[in-house]
């Protein structure tokens, strides 16, 4: 572990986003960290308390800080180290010094992400370091517009790392543990669950996961369940309705959720593979997620929970879906960088500004149209290639074929005859 981490340090891929994403560390910050998540923050380093979710901090039905107590006690530490730095050296700057914290503790993440992907991936490491840590995507939503979600994430690829080793306990309590970072990531758990049945895995033994897994999440969330902040600010926030923006009334009254509709379907057909390999479970999940982002009004954050497919994906698939990546990335970023919040220049000047004089609204709807289907096709074309290089399907694309030699009468007709009875007529000739 850490000979690959000195690998990766030296690297010079490495070392170039790492002074690109400490630059925007220290020189900008993120506007919804000055609005949401720091106010929250240090409104508890303030006054230290259980409650912790304030419901009085919301404003304008919006949540200052949806993420569940694992993001919350993630964040404190380096916060509240650089909140007291403020005070001691007399800085006078507390929500710049403050955030640092913060960003740092994203940063630490991202590496964590990085390492966990190249430990699933190994035979690709290089080619990680390049699309992965110096992906447009990561650093734009991560260290420009400011989201957290590379935390949620950063625990599920752990969790799919132990799956991957069969450590199946470490697994389940890990993949808990980032649902209840962000409930968000409760999607991937019935994939998970088919994946295990189809790898033949004791009855008994899911049962047993599952049980481990609900006692994780009830763990860390019942102490909270009664808090009326924590259902307003996490359980029930502004996040949750967009699930059912997209609809059909069929009649008066009854509606059609097309993104819940559509995510069954998906589970559906992935049930319905004869057999599901790693890889595929990987695509799989990257397509339930793509539901969730681009059939809703989705957050730019949200984006961060694909990235990992994509990177695999445009590795493993060539140039066609390196090109269609870069495509989406270019699309996306341009239309967040003036639709959404961005970053603050040493907390003072706003490239918003500029935005506005050059008057980019007029493209809005067309860039946001683009985003949509180019981010729709990229999720066919991962589904597509999961099932195709699947081991098991790879037969139906290259036939294996199989030589009996013998002296006569040694048993080659029989020997021939039985393999067709084990894999069928239709398969063998």
């Amino acid at each position: 572990m850490d000979l690959m981490k000195q690998n990766i340090i030296y690297n010079k891929f490495f070392l170039i986003g790492l002074i690109i994403k400490l630059f925007l560390i220290i020189f900008f910050v993120p506007e919804i960290h000055i609005e949401l998540f720091m106010p929250f923050l240090i409104d508890w380093i303030n006054d230290p308390n259980l409650i912790i979710w304030n419901k009085e901090l919301m404003t304008n039905n919006i949540s200052p800080f949806p993420y569940g107590i694992i993001m919350f006690c993630i964040f404190i530490p380096l916060t509240s180290i650089f909140y007291l730095t403020n005070y001691i050296f007399d800085l006078n700057n507390l929500l710049f010094v403050s955030n640092l914290g913060l960003k740092l503790t994203l940063l630490f993440f991202d590496f964590f992400a990085l390492v966990i992907l190249i430990k699933i991936f190994t035979k690709i490491k290089n080619e990680i370091i390049l699309y992965y840590w110096l992906s447009p995507l990561v650093i734009f939503i991560t260290y420009w517009h400011g989201q957290l979600d590379i935390i949620p994430v950063s625990l599920l690829l752990l969790s799919l790392f132990y799956l991957k080793n069969h450590s199946l306990n470490k697994s389940i309590v890990i993949i808990g543990l980032s649902i209840v970072a962000k409930h968000s990531m409760i999607i991937c758990v019935p994939f998970i669950l088919i994946y295990l049945i189809k790898q033949k895995i004791d009855f008994n033994k899911i049962i047993k996961l599952m049980l481990y897994l609900m006692l994780t999440i009830i763990f860390f969330e019942f102490p909270f369940l009664f808090n009326d902040g924590y259902h307003s600010l996490v359980i029930n926030n502004q996040e949750i309705d967009k699930l059912y923006s997209m609809n059909i009334e069929m009649s008066k009254g009854n509606f059609v959720y097309l993104v819940p509709l559509i995510y069954l379907l998906l589970l559906y057909y992935f049930q319905r593979l004869r057999r599901i390999n790693f890889e595929l479970l990987f695509a799989g999940m990257g397509v339930a997620f793509s539901i969730l982002i681009f059939l809703t009004p989705s957050s730019p954050g949200w984006i961060i929970w694909i990235v990992p497919i994509f990177i695999i994906h445009q590795i493993n698939y060539g140039f066609k879906a390196s090109l269609l990546i870069f495509i989406f990335s270019i699309l996306f970023i341009f239309y967040n960088f003036i639709k959404s919040s961005g970053a603050l220049f040493l907390n003072v000047y706003d490239f918003k500004i500029l935005i506005n004089f050059l008057k980019f609204d007029d493209f809005l709807f067309i860039g946001y149209t683009l985003v949509i289907t180019s981010g729709l096709i990229i999720s066919a074309q991962i589904l597509r290639s999961g099932i195709r290089f699947n081991d098991y399907y790879k037969f139906n694309i290259k036939p294996v074929s199989i030589g009996i030699s013998g002296d006569s009468s040694t048993g080659k007709t029989t020997l021939s005859n039985s393999l067709k009875k084990i894999f069928g007529d239709k398969f063998t000739q």
